[in-house]
């Protein structure tokens, strides 16, 4: 049971101070500076930190790109050729050259983009207001080319975007 008190916590203070005690138990604790802790089982940590996120629940990975098959990423997600396949198939996908992308989601599925899809890349550029840098250095984004299209597109700040898609000749965007 969550203390009343548990809700004057400031997101910061929850991330700083955020302990997993093990996941076998599924538990989130927080533990204060005089050393009461509280079972935050209950509230969603994930709303606050994309990290938090990331560790409870997984990242997304992409399999397959412009047809070839990342085995590097099938291997350190623990999937096999025949999971691949099959799920190709459930796809209506013959063969892997036939994807655009193919992406092993969190909890397990693989979503398809088939090379007919006008997606360039499907991972977002700008995602609630704060640019991807990750996704900018694989994808080799000029990025002052980029500010000034979006200054173009009348956003003077990615705080104003809550979605941004590379699509092949224009971007997908989403205000706030």
């Amino acid at each position: 049971q969550c203390h009343p008190e548990i809700t004057k916590i400031t997101k910061k203070v929850i991330t700083d101070k955020m302990i997993i005690d093990t996941f076998s138990y599924n538990r989130l604790m927080y533990k204060t500076s005089n050393g009461l802790e509280y079972d935050l089982y209950n509230i969603p940590l994930d709303i606050f930190n994309e990290k938090i996120r990331d560790i409870i629940y997984g990242k997304s990975e992409i399999l397959i790109i412009h047809g070839e098959i990342n085995i590097n990423i099938m291997k350190k997600e623990r999937y096999n050729l025949d999971d691949l396949i099959s799920q190709l198939h459930l796809n209506n996908i013959a063969s892997p050259k036939e994807v655009k992308f193919a992406i092993l989601e969190s909890d397990g599925k693989l979503t398809v983009f088939k090379n007919d899809s006008n997606i360039y890349w499907p991972e977002p550029i700008i995602k609630d207001g704060k640019l991807i840098k990750s996704i900018v250095k694989k994808l080799n984004i000029n990025i002052e080319k980029f500010n000034m299209f979006l200054a173009n597109k009348g956003f003077n700040s990615y705080k104003d975007i809550l979605l941004c898609y590379l699509l092949e000749d224009d971007l997908f965007i989403q205000k706030k």
